[in-house]
């Protein structure tokens, strides 16, 4: 039996969501939702939505939330993208490699991933460093933001963590 979980590609969801609740306001709390980590950030947000807008609060839980929001994602999940972007460019680019017999298609997809591979490796050793200049952004970015948390270590590889008006208990 399959642990694969079959869900949905935010990005289409959104984009059939925002159709009938246009404007910043609506996307922006779709998103929020869409990327709570647990229960207890998702259902404040949906809350907010529903003040909004009743109809777009039904909307959205028509759709099965194991598909859509990470906060209802298994626990353990190895896997926490939200939109398709890699598998639709991927499909993309061996569209045409798919028409044909399944050895020349093997290969033109290793010629086709190859190539792509190394086109990123003549990028990489332009870095200043190990790792990307977007990556080290996101981690100084995070710096300035993990120094309003404050941990406790609770024993058993658990620790609290708070912040302002919330905490948490983390198992690591």
């Amino acid at each position: 039996m399959s642990l694969a979980e079959h869900r949905l590609c935010v990005k289409h969801v959104h984009a059939n969501w925002i159709k009938r609740f246009p404007g910043k306001a609506f996307k922006d709390m779709m998103w929020e939702a869409v990327r709570a980590p647990n229960v207890q950030y998702f259902e404040p947000v949906m809350d907010v939505i529903k003040k909004a807008s009743v109809e777009a609060f039904e909307a959205l839980e028509k759709i099965d939330r194991k598909k859509w929001t990470k906060s209802a994602f298994r626990p353990g999940s190895n896997w926490d993208e939200l939109v398709n972007n890699s598998v639709e460019a991927f499909n993309k680019v061996i569209l045409k490699a798919r028409t044909k017999p399944i050895i020349i298609m093997l290969n033109i997809i290793h010629q086709k991933v190859m190539k792509r591979l190394r086109k990123q490796l003549a990028v990489a050793r332009k870095w200043k460093g190990d790792i990307s200049p977007k990556a080290a952004k996101i981690i100084r970015d995070r710096e300035n933001m993990i120094v309003q948390y404050i941990t406790v270590y609770n024993g058993h590889s658990r620790y609290g963590v708070s912040k302002a008006n919330h905490a948490w208990v983390v198992d690591v």
